[in-house]
Parts: structure tokens; C-alpha cells; sequence
């Protein structure tokens, strides 16, 4: 189907509102990432390739409390326990922030939710791909909705 002219301007007038919405975004975003250190490449290549705008200003805002601390660890010499130690970090963040949502998932019926964890741990225990506590903890979560 071929749009006329006329559908072409009217897109574009009704698209205004939402355009004039976005420029103080995109400005903000270019203050936060310039300050961030990020360079106009970057900045721009993460404007045409990340779609929302608060990950964006995250990204940009916490860019160097991420980064220093890698380039200072990576300078130090660590013993094995303290690598060790380390190297557990991201994890027991995401349990952290996973765990609350896994017990809260449902309100009424939370064993859900823990259904679906366990699964997924016990999967994961015996060092299956991914994609197999994924697909699992979603078919128990499934079968205890249709039960319950």
C-alpha cells in the first residue's frame, strides 16, 4: 500500500508532540553522557542502538563507578581466595535482586514462583544449558498455574 502525500504530513504533524517530548531527553542524555567521560561516537552510536531513554541515562550515570573500580582491581595483585571472592560478586547480586521477585511473583499463590525457582536451580545444578532452566522453570510454572 502506497502512502499519498497527504498521510505522509499528517504522520508527521501528529508525530510533533511526541518529538518535542524527546529533544530535553536527548539533551539531558548528551550532558550526562559527556560528563560520563563517553566520547561523540559513543554517544551517538548508543542513541541509534539502545531505545530507552532511561537505560541510557543509567548507562551514562553509573559508566564510571563501573568502570574504575575494574581498572584499579585489575592493577592490584590478589591473592586466589580474594579473586575467588570477587568473581562471586555479580552473582550474589542477581540472586539478590531475583530472589524477591521469584517469592513475590504471585501474590495469592507465592509457591509459584518458588516452583519455577527451584526447578530452575535444580537444572541449573547439574550444568545443563540455560536455555534448559529457562524453558523448564516456565513449563512447572505453567503446570501449576493450570493446577492451582
Amino acid at each position: 500500500m502506497k502512502a499519498d502525500k497527504s498521510e505522509l504530513i499528517e504522520g508527521a504533524k501528529a508525530g510533533i508532540p511526541i518529538v518535542m517530548g524527546f529533544i530535553p531527553v536527548g539533551i539531558a542524555y548528551a550532558i550526562i553522557a559527556k560528563n560520563a567521560g563517553f566520547t561523540t561516537i559513543e554517544t551517538v552510536f548508543m542513541s541509534l542502538s539502545v531505545f530507552a531513554g532511561a537505560s541510557q541515562m543509567m548507562a551514562a550515570v553509573t559508566y564510571i563507578p563501573r568502570v574504575v573500580p575494574a581498572f584499579v582491581i585489575d592493577r592490584l595483585k590478589l591473592g586466589k581466595r580474594m579473586k575467588k571472592f570477587l568473581s562471586l560478586i555479580p552473582f550474589t547480586a542477581m540472586t539478590a535482586l531475583i530472589f524477591p521477585a521469584i517469592i513475590n511473583v504471585d501474590a495469592e499463590a507465592p509457591l509459584i514462583g518458588i516452583a519455577g525457582g527451584i526447578t530452575a536451580a535444580l537444572i541449573a545444578f547439574f550444568k545443563l544449558p540455560v536455555i534448559f532452566s529457562v524453558v523448564g522453570a516456565v513449563l512447572v510454572n505453567l503446570i501449576m498455574y493450570l493446577v492451582m
